[in-house]
């Protein structure tokens, strides 16, 4: 029976990239329309990078990383570069108006925000003096309108940066905090629901067991729901 690698999210993706190489992880697609394949390889590369960015600005296990963003293969990469170092992803659901946003960001003590396109980042900006403790704004799209620091910048300066991204990996424990989803605060302000490495393990683990066939022939799936809940 085919077995997930490590116990972590990092670890289990690393174990995942060694299998799958330039098979393609993920479609984008493209402003023509067009599906885009990313190769493992390359989302690992992209996710390196954005590691040994945020470690050089400072980020450590237990910082919080926001995610303002669709659904698209830049938040992936954020989210696994951020899990590497130990740190704690925050979604944000993308359609989020500016103050709810800013009621996450600041309720989880965010550092860095990483947003989607130039509304969901014009967003922040709204609210941003009210975000004391938010360092730092990327965007994912290339909006000249939105000013804050573009995420190919943030990959081209970690590609320069000296980063092992398997050694990282290997020493997040698995207790450790992974992730803090919000509750939609339809009965009050929302409430950050606190996973650890573990807690999502055991759903990879459920998929490995129960749907053992999808890792046996190539398989493409559709995400619908947004990466900022739960499900």
């Amino acid at each position: 029976m085919i077995q997930p690698q490590g116990n972590t999210m990092p670890a289990v993706f690393q174990s995942r990239c060694k299998l799958a190489g330039d098979k393609p992880c993920v479609y984008s697609k493209d402003h023509d329309g067009r599906y885009i394949p990313v190769s493992w390889n390359r989302m690992n590369e992209m996710i390196t990078a954005v590691a040994a960015w945020l470690q050089a600005r400072g980020i450590n296990q237990g910082d919080r990383i926001a995610i303002f963003a669709d659904n698209r293969y830049e938040w992936w990469v954020t989210d696994l570069a951020a899990l590497s170092l130990g740190a704690v992803t925050v979604p944000v659901y993308s359609t989020n108006a500016a103050e709810e946003a800013a009621y996450v960001i600041k309720d989880s003590g965010a550092r860095i925000c990483f947003s989607g396109d130039a509304a969901q980042c014009q967003k922040i900006q709204q609210v941003r003096w009210d975000l004391e403790q938010l360092e730092e704004l990327i965007v994912f799209d290339n909006s000249p309108e939105c000013r804050a620091l573009l995420f190919s910048q943030v990959l081209k300066e970690g590609e320069k940066l000296q980063f092992d991204i398997t050694s990282a990996a290997a020493a997040v424990r698995p207790e450790s905090l992974a992730t803090m989803i919000y509750t939609s605060g339809t009965t009050g302000n929302p409430k950050g629901v606190m996973l650890s490495h573990s807690n999502l393990f055991a759903n990879v683990r459920q998929v490995y067991l129960h749907y053992e066939w999808v890792f046996e022939t190539p398989q493409i799936t559709l995400s619908f729901l947004p990466l900022s809940h739960a499900f």
